[in-house]
């Protein structure tokens, strides 16, 4: 579940650099990772609180609804420090989920 987190974000990456052209075949490859790597994540059990923390970036990604794209890229590399100088402007169910990746940084995700 690792190694599809990092897969993920290194696609990500690509994305967002914007060296190729939207709809390209390189960047439909990308997307293809992206896709491949959260369907591992989403379908795995994971077994220590670091694959539990990757679990909840990605669904939180995928579930809030954020003001500014720098929120999205924080939420996609998994960045809980730029998160809590922001916690006050974000809603219910993201403080919740970033208590829970607090919570699993403590028991040693990270």
């Amino acid at each position: 579940m690792i190694a599809a987190w990092e897969r993920r974000l290194a696609s990500y990456n690509k994305i967002n650099s914007h060296a190729f052209v939207e709809g390209s075949p390189e960047d439909k490859a990308c997307w293809a990772e992206v896709d491949a790597a959260e369907r591992l994540i989403r379908e795995s059990v994971a077994t220590t609180p670091q694959g539990v923390e990757v679990q909840l970036w990605t669904a939180l990604y995928h579930s809030a609804d954020f003001d500014h794209a720098i929120d999205d890229l924080a939420a996609i590399r998994g960045d809980l420090a730029y998160f809590d100088g922001h916690e006050p402007s974000l809603d219910w169910n993201t403080r919740l989920t970033l208590a829970a990746i607090r919570s699993l940084r403590a028991m040693g995700s990270r």
